[in-house]
């Protein structure tokens, strides 16, 4: 019999490759016999919501997450599936749970400030991820988000300081090499945002964003046949409630391109 760490193992290597629905089939009997695992839980809950049974998924953390001694793992997968799901008041109840555990306080306020960004409350967001960086200095998702914001508002010189700070950390750290792709392509510079999102393709093969940029690209310079495939690729990887207006253009996209 396999032990738990190398069913952890195994499943880690398969999700890399994207292969959720064998990761449903290994890890299902694992979660049987090690039903204490948090990290097999939030695994398979990863790999059920990649197979689109995110409402499975969401019912196997709902009830780990009714434990009084639920840990951080557990709360952030249950909140991250609330949050892809659109249900941002359960998302913040578990992100506000996370504030009760000083390891993961940081990313807790970071996706807090999603949640106000995904309401529109921009100071507010910009608050979390300043509160996040001031908990932890180092926070990468909390230097890509307020990158993001200065992004939106056309701060190109402010948005690229963020990302390249974020890169001084973890250069292979995928998010700032996506965002920087989609700020080189927002100035026009398509060879530099084709080469930011390889990048960030080149440490995870799975980050969707840089899928869809490499498409964006690959329409700009009339590859069909690229972009099919880039954009198909983005699709496979994205579904996220989050996403569905990119979702629908992207579809839109592909459909012209079919009759093209």
């Amino acid at each position: 019999m396999e032990s738990a760490q190398q069913v952890i193992e195994q499943a880690i290597s398969s999700l890399d490759r994207g292969e959720y629905s064998q990761v449903v089939q290994q890890l299902s009997p694992a979660y049987q016999r090690y039903s204490d695992n948090d990290e097999i839980l939030v695994l398979l809950a990863e790999a059920l919501t990649g197979s689109n049974r995110s409402k499975q998924a969401l019912e196997l953390l709902s009830r780990r997450g009714e434990d009084s001694q639920v840990s951080a793992d557990v709360l952030f997968a249950l909140g991250d599936e609330y949050f892809a799901g659109n249900n941002q008041p359960q998302a913040l109840i578990c992100y506000r749970r996370l504030l009760e555990f000083p390891e993961a306080c940081a990313e807790a306020w970071v996706r807090i400030g999603l949640i106000s960004l995904a309401e529109d409350d921009i100071s507010q967001a910009k608050s979390c991820f300043q509160k996040a960086l001031g908990v932890d200095p180092e926070t990468l998702s909390a230097m890509n988000s307020l990158g993001d914001l200065c992004l939106d508002e056309e701060d190109f010189s402010e948005a690229q300081n963020w990302y390249k700070r974020a890169l001084e950390i973890d250069a292979e750290d995928s998010e700032a090499w996506s965002n920087l792709a989609e700020l080189y392509y927002a100035e026009g510079d398509v060879d530099n945002a084709q080469k930011c999102a390889r990048q960030a393709l080149k440490f995870d093969q799975q980050f969707a964003p840089a899928w869809l940029m490499l498409g964006y690209v690959a329409l700009d310079s009339d590859d069909e046949d690229q972009a099919r495939r880039c954009l198909k690729q983005f699709l496979s990887l994205e579904y996220s409630a989050a996403a569905t207006d990119i979702i629908v253009e992207v579809k839109a996209v592909l459909s012209a391109l079919k009759g093209s």
